[in-house]
């Protein structure tokens, strides 16, 4: 009876953290190494490269192992980007700065070089097989960007001014009005094109108070999203003249944005939670993870495949799961701090927690840190439902408790200055 209950105790615990996360860890590289792109074409077939040391991987079982393919020596491979199972490319650099273009037409078994260049290439992006954009320098601080229109094979100059490097450019897939529109940032200057690359002009200088710019996606002409290095995500609407700031806790340096499609997508953080969203950062909620410091890299569908090194590589198929959605009911300043009763309550699984942050007197006319955590009667942590900067103001988190099982909980609402926890009842 003891070993019943005993193998019956770790099944459910391990339902509950499978539940909980969503997320799976996967057995480790078989590689050392930083993990610095991934690409993958299924939920099966997938490559990587690494830094320290410089190493090109596949795997074919979703990551459950991995065959070296390149052995980088002096080289570094960097971004790959594979446009299906055979044909893929990626960007090369050697020890004495030659940029490289390798090209793989059989699923990675042999690598051509079919481009190199004294050029410093930072960043590439590639919406078809033939047609990419390439930033980066020309050696002596001249910020340049190229196009090629074969592949790789060659590329042509499109841009070219001083001050430095550009860092990131990301090119929209499908043409508007006959044209490609893209972005191109470096420093905290942003620049677009609406010709395919034929003109870049700059559209907006950031404020540098929330840090360099560390990443940035466009759904569409309108809609864009950046990630910066000091706690702020920048949101536009009007294609990258004037930009949102939101901020949040543990973004920060080396975080990165990956998207499924034009809606879905995740933001990593510096902690143990990544940002979900599922209509383009309009709103958004938290997922945790099984490891720290993790970075999404590759997204198929719902399968989606993160990293950091060796022993820090995970990977979901269902998304991640549900996440936890904070939107603002007023921005009027409150009187008082105030964590009002969940509602429905009991529920079942989802219900509705108020709150009320007030201006804090030793930030005016700051943000206050604020944290939303779930609690079960033994006093174990559940769930963060919230852990970043916000304004005053009266905000409503929806949590949907689907992943876990009946019982009660508590919620506890923590600013600089109050703490106060509440009861919950979830019925199944």
């Amino acid at each position: 009876m003891k070993k019943h209950l005993y193998i019956l105790i770790i099944n459910c615990s391990l339902l509950i953290t499978h539940c909980y996360s969503q997320w799976i860890q996967l057995p480790n590289l078989p590689v050392t190494g930083t993990v610095y792109d991934m690409y993958f074409v299924n939920a099966n077939t997938g490559w990587m490269t690494l830094t320290s040391p410089k190493l090109l991987i596949k795997t074919t079982d979703g990551g459950q192992s991995w065959n070296t393919q390149i052995t980088g020596g002096t080289t570094g491979y960097y971004y790959l980007r594979f446009f299906d199972s055979n044909t893929g490319i990626v960007l090369a650099q050697t020890s004495s700065l030659i940029s490289q273009i390798y090209r793989t037409t059989n699923s990675g078994s042999n690598w051509n070089l079919i481009f190199s260049t004294n050029d410093i290439f930072i960043h590439m992006n590639f919406i078809n097989n033939d047609t990419g954009w390439v930033c980066g320098e020309n050696g002596n601080f001249m910020r340049r960007i190229w196009r090629t229109t074969d592949g790789g094979v060659s590329f042509q100059v499109q841009h070219n001014i001083g001050g430095g490097s550009f860092e990131r450019i990301v090119m929209l897939k499908e043409k508007v009005n006959g044209e490609y529109w893209g972005w191109c940032y470096a420093g905290l200057n942003l620049l677009r094109t609406t010709n395919s690359g034929v003109n870049w002009v700059q559209i907006a200088t950031l404020n540098g108070a929330c840090g360099s710019i560390q990443d940035m996606v466009f759904a569409d002409t309108a809609n864009g999203v950046l990630v910066r290095g000091s706690g702020c995500i920048n949101k536009t609407s009007d294609g990258g003249i004037n930009w949102l700031t939101l901020s949040e806790v543990n973004v920060s340096n080396g975080c990165r944005i990956s998207m499924a499609n034009q809606n879905t997508g995740w933001i990593t953080m510096a902690a143990d939670s990544i940002i979900k969203t599922t209509n383009f950062f309009q709103t958004y909620g938290k997922q945790i993870l099984p490891a720290i410091g993790i970075k999404i890299f590759a997204v198929v569908t719902l399968n989606v495949f993160a990293g950091l090194n060796q022993t820090n590589m995970i990977k979901t198929t269902n998304g991640g799961g549900n996440i936890v959605s904070v939107n603002i009911i007023s921005t009027e300043i409150p009187g008082e701090f105030a964590l009002y009763q969940n509602y429905p309550n009991p529920f079942n699984p989802v219900t509705n927690i108020r709150y009320a942050v007030k201006r804090q007197t030793s930030k005016l006319p700051g943000q206050s840190s604020v944290k939303l955590i779930v609690f079960d009667l033994l006093g174990r942590e559940v769930e963060i439902l919230l852990n970043r900067k916000q304004q005053a103001g009266t905000y409503e988190v929806i949590w949907d408790a689907s992943a876990h099982p009946s019982g009660t909980y508590f919620y506890k609402l923590t600013t600089e200055d109050n703490t106060e926890t509440k009861k919950m009842v979830l019925i199944k």
